[in-house]
Parts: C-alpha cells; sequence; structure tokens
C-alpha cells in the first residue's frame, strides 16, 4: 500500500478508545478493513502478524493495514490505545470497522502482511514499521479518543489531531533511522532503565559512555530529544504504572524508584501524567475491554 507523500494525506479516525484488558484477551486471528495503532500505557501485549511476533511494552505501539491477518492478545493485565483509521479518506467523518472485520483460517497467518509506503520530505519513500517505540504521543491520542467519544464530534478536529499524531510518529521514525547505527549513549540508557531508583548524576552517566559530561549532555540531547533528568523521570513514571497495575503498593513503589517518600512519588507521578497514582489504578480497575462490535 502506497500512502503518497506525508504532506497529501487526509486521515479520517474510525474507533478511538483508551481501555484495559486482563491477561490473555485475544483479537484474532482476523483481518481488518483499515489501518490500527495499538499503544500500550501499562501491561504487555503479542501481536502475531502473518508469521512474525512482537511483544509491545509500555510505550511500544504496533501498527498494521487492511491486508495483514493478524492475532493481539495481552500478556498481563494491560492499558492502551486502540485507533483505526484511513490514511486517505474523502471524508473525515468515522466510519466504524466492526462490519468490516473478518476472521480468517490460521493458515492465513503464513502471508507476510502487506507494507505501508510514503514519503517525506529530505528522507525519500520510507516503510511503516509494524512495531517500534515512540514517545509524547499519549496527550494527542488522549485528545483523540476525547473528541471520538464526545456526543457531538467534530470530524474536521479529528483530521487534524490525527495529522498530528501521524506526523509526530513519522517526524520520530525518521529521526531514528537517521540515528540508529550511531547510538553513542546506549550505555547510560540501559542503565536509567535497570537501575531507575539511582540518583544518576550526567556525570556518572557520562563516565559509562566514556564522555565528558557536557559533550554527553549534548549528545543525549540530539538522539533523544530530551535531558538526562527528564529521561530518567519519564522510565521511573514508565516502571511505576506497570507496578501501579500490578497492584503493588505506594510505599514499595517509591522506594523501589529512588522517591523520598510518598508524597514524593504521587506529585511527581501526577505532574507527568495528570493523574494520581490511585487515579491511575482505579482507571485501569474501570476501563474494560470493548467488544468486537467495538474493536481493538
Amino acid at each position: 500500500m502506497n500512502i503518497g507523500h506525508l504532506y497529501d494525506i487526509r486521515p479520517a479516525v474510525h474507533f478511538a478508545a483508551r481501555a484495559s484488558a486482563g491477561t490473555g484477551n485475544v483479537w484474532g486471528p482476523r483481518r481488518i478493513p483499515d489501518c490500527q495503532l495499538f499503544y500500550v500505557i501499562a501491561g504487555e501485549a503479542t501481536l502475531q502478524l502473518g508469521p512474525e511476533h512482537y511483544r509491545v511494552k509500555p510505550g511500544e505501539c504496533v501498527f498494521y493495514g487492511p491486508d495483514s491477518p493478524h492475532i493481539l492478545k495481552t500478556d498481563a493485565p494491560t492499558q492502551y490505545y486502540s485507533l483505526h483509521f484511513g490514511w486517505n479518506e474523502s471524508t473525515p467523518v468515522p466510519l466504524h470497522p466492526a462490519y468490516g472485520i473478518r476472521s480468517v483460517p490460521d493458515s492465513d497467518l503464513e502471508r507476510l502482511p502487506e507494507p505501508v509506503q510514503l514519503t517525506v520530505d529530505s528522507h525519500g519513500e520510507m516503510a511503516v514499521p509494524h512495531h517500534f517505540a515512540i514517545g509524547g504521543v499519549e496527550p494527542v491520542m488522549s485528545s483523540i479518543v476525547s473528541e471520538y467519544q464526545a456526543q457531538h464530534a467534530q470530524p474536521l478536529l479529528l483530521r487534524a489531531r490525527m495529522m498530528e499524531l501521524l506526523s509526530s510518529i513519522v517526524g520520530q521514525l525518521v529521526n531514528r533511522e537517521a540515528t540508529k547505527n550511531v547510538s553513542k549513549i546506549e550505555s547510560a540508557l540501559r542503565a536509567m532503565r535497570d537501575h531507575p531508583g539511582k540518583a544518576w548524576s550526567v556525570a556518572e552517566l557520562a563516565q559509562l559512555c566514556g564522555y565528558h559530561p557536557s559533550y554527553f549532555t549534548k549528545l543525549f540531547h540530539q538522539e533523544v530529544k530530551t535531558n538526562p533528568k527528564q529521561y530518567l523521570i519519564a522510565e521511573r513514571i514508565r516502571q511505576a504504572k506497570q507496578s501501579l497495575l500490578r497492584g503493588e503498593k505506594l510505599d514499595e513503589i517509591a522506594d523501589r524508584l529512588g522517591y523520598t517518600s510518598i508524597h514524593y512519588f504521587s506529585s511527581n507521578f501526577k505532574k507527568e501524567t495528570g493523574l494520581s497514582p490511585s487515579e491511575f489504578r482505579q482507571q485501569g480497575k474501570l476501563a474494560g475491554g470493548k467488544p468486537e462490535t467495538q474493536p481493538d
């Protein structure tokens, strides 16, 4: 499927939801009539797309188009965003995909999924990957869901917000493609992921990579588009979300992630997510998986 130039697309949101599912929820094997983005907020899912398998962790997304037999399942209690959309639609009015979803035999999973390609300025033609990590998209995904579910939804506003989301995703993928073979800070990133409770200094992280702190800070911002302090905060919040959904106690989470008190942890969590830890956990309990007529 060739989409054309990014600047020329006219996306339409067909379905949008923020939901949760318990361990072992399964959608498929099936084929959908449009394209889907499935983004994990917390928990873990697995996508079988044709003969390929992808583990989808928090902050990661899977994408596939209409001629892509697949099975999607949750491997743990999972919160996620599910967006069905079309890249080029004559009208922005949502066309619910439920009636176009078709079950397929297991033998169809032997087929490779249809690639989706588009053209991007200064990069040329690119294939949209089926699995990728993505940052900073939860606010716009949330706004898409809110607008889609509003009593008097505005299709043109939905189109604009979907365009914003797709532009952000494509931009990050293009930048990552340009630097994927020259990552010079992986040791620092891995250290913060493995030991988020440590109060890492820039000097310590720079030493892990063998750089002077000022040069390390410059490299870090070039590759990650943020500073080490904010990256560490984001990593702590990502791990906190998973721990909250597992039912761990607030004091245990705060201690493990390096917070000096529950109050400090709660304040930082709400600043980053807009919800207190208790509200986030409650939202995960209340949000339910949708039936097939409201597809995931």
